[in-house]
C-alpha cells in the first residue's frame, strides 16, 4: 500500500510536470500569434492609409482629383502570416477620389471590391497653407479613416496626416508624415492584432501631361521600407 502511494504521487508529479510545460507551450504559441497578429496589423494599416496623401495643397472649389495609387511594404519580421506565406511585399490598390470643398476642405473618398474582399476609406484635408510661388511649400493636415472586409479577416485604420509640397515646372516633390491606429480580426480563430505606425514618405508627382500626374513615393514606417506609386487626372 505504501509503494502503490509513493507510485500515485510521483505519476501524480510528473503528470503535473507535464501538464505545465504543455500550458507553457500553449502560452508561447498564443504569444507568437498575438505578437504576429499585431505586427500583422500594422503593416496592413500601413497600407491601408498609403497612397491617400501625396500632395500639400487642397484643391478648393470646384477643383477635383481621380486616380489610381498602390501602396506597398516590406512586411515586419514579426509578421509571420505575411512571411510564412512567403510574400516579400504586400500591396493594396486604391481608387481614389479628391472633391474641393469650400472653407479649405477637400473630401477624401476611396475603395475598392473584388472576389470575396472589399474596402472603402473616407476622409478630410484641410489647406493650412498654399501657396502659389514656385519652391514655397503648401502644407495641409488630413484624417482619414479605412475599413477592410475579406472572407478571412477584417481590418480598420484611423489616420491623421500632414503634407509638405512645393511646385516645380512639371514636378510637384512632397514629404508625408503620418500615424495609423489599425486593428485586423481574424474570422476563424478569433485572434485580434492592434498597432499604431509612424510613416514617413517623400515622393514626387510629375506631370509631364496637362491635367495629369504619375505619383511615385517612398519611405519607411516603423523601421520598415514603404513605397506607393499612382496616376490620376487632377483639375
Amino acid at each position: 500500500m505504501y509503494k502503490l502511494f509513493i507510485c500515485l504521487i510521483v505519476v501524480l508529479c510528473l503528470g503535473s510536470n507535464v501538464f505545465a510545460a504543455g500550458l507553457d507551450d500553449l502560452v508561447t504559441v498564443v504569444a507568437q500569434y498575438r505578437t504576429s497578429a499585431d505586427a500583422f496589423a500594422k503593416d496592413f494599416g500601413c497600407m491601408m492609409a498609403g497612397g491617400a496623401f501625396h500632395q500639400g495643397s487642397n484643391l478648393g472649389l470646384p477643383g477635383f482629383d481621380v486616380g489610381v495609387h498602390m501602396p506597398m511594404k516590406k512586411p515586419n519580421v514579426d509578421n509571420l502570416i505575411v512571411t510564412n506565406a512567403g510574400l516579400e511585399t504586400m500591396a493594396l490598390p486604391w481608387a481614389q477620389l479628391e472633391i474641393g470643398l469650400p472653407f479649405k476642405l477637400d473630401l477624401i473618398v476611396r475603395g475598392f471590391s473584388g472576389t470575396g474582399l472589399s474596402y472603402s476609406g473616407f476622409g478630410l484635408r484641410y489647406g493650412i497653407f498654399k501657396s502659389k510661388l514656385p519652391l514655397v511649400p503648401s502644407v495641409s493636415a488630413a484624417v482619414l479613416s479605412n475599413s477592410f472586409e475579406h472572407t478571412d479577416f477584417e481590418a480598420t485604420t484611423m489616420s491623421v496626416n500632414v503634407v509638405i509640397s512645393f511646385k516645380i515646372p512639371f514636378l510637384s516633390p512632397y514629404i508625408s508624415v503620418g500615424s495609423d491606429q489599425s486593428t485586423a480580426k481574424f474570422i476563424a480563430s478569433g485572434i485580434e492584432g492592434t498597432g499604431s505606425s509612424t510613416r514617413i514618405e517623400a515622393g514626387i508627382n510629375l506631370g509631364l501631361i496637362p491635367l495629369t500626374y504619375l505619383q511615385i513615393g517612398g519611405g519607411t514606417a516603423n523601421g520598415d521600407t514603404i513605397y506607393s506609386g499612382g496616376f490620376g487626372i487632377k483639375f
